[in-house]
């Protein structure tokens, strides 16, 4: 455990919120989500649209957002820019 104390705890309501509101602008539709899991650092949700699906990773600890190819438990440098239509929305 570090010396300050535990690590903070990202709300996810505000996330949550930011994937509704998203996937409705888009019309598409909040897809699987798993939450933080140890050993992971990161929540995974994804948007999906008629053309494609949106993975989006929000940081356990940090009010952080990643984009990424696939689920995985693990990544290192694999994140990818905003898909626009998504991107535009949870910034």
């Amino acid at each position: 455990m570090p010396k300050d104390g535990p690590l903070p705890v990202t709300d996810l309501r505000p996330f949550w919120t930011a994937l509704y509101a998203t996937a409705r602008v888009i019309e598409g539709q909040v897809g699987e989500i798993e939450e933080q899991e140890y050993a992971r650092t990161f929540h995974t949700a994804s948007i999906v649209d008629p053309t494609s699906e949106s993975v989006i990773l929000c940081h356990a600890h940090h009010p952080w957002i990643a984009f990424a190819q696939e689920r995985r438990n693990w990544y290192a440098e694999e994140f990818l820019p905003p898909p626009p239509t998504v991107g535009l929305y949870l910034r």
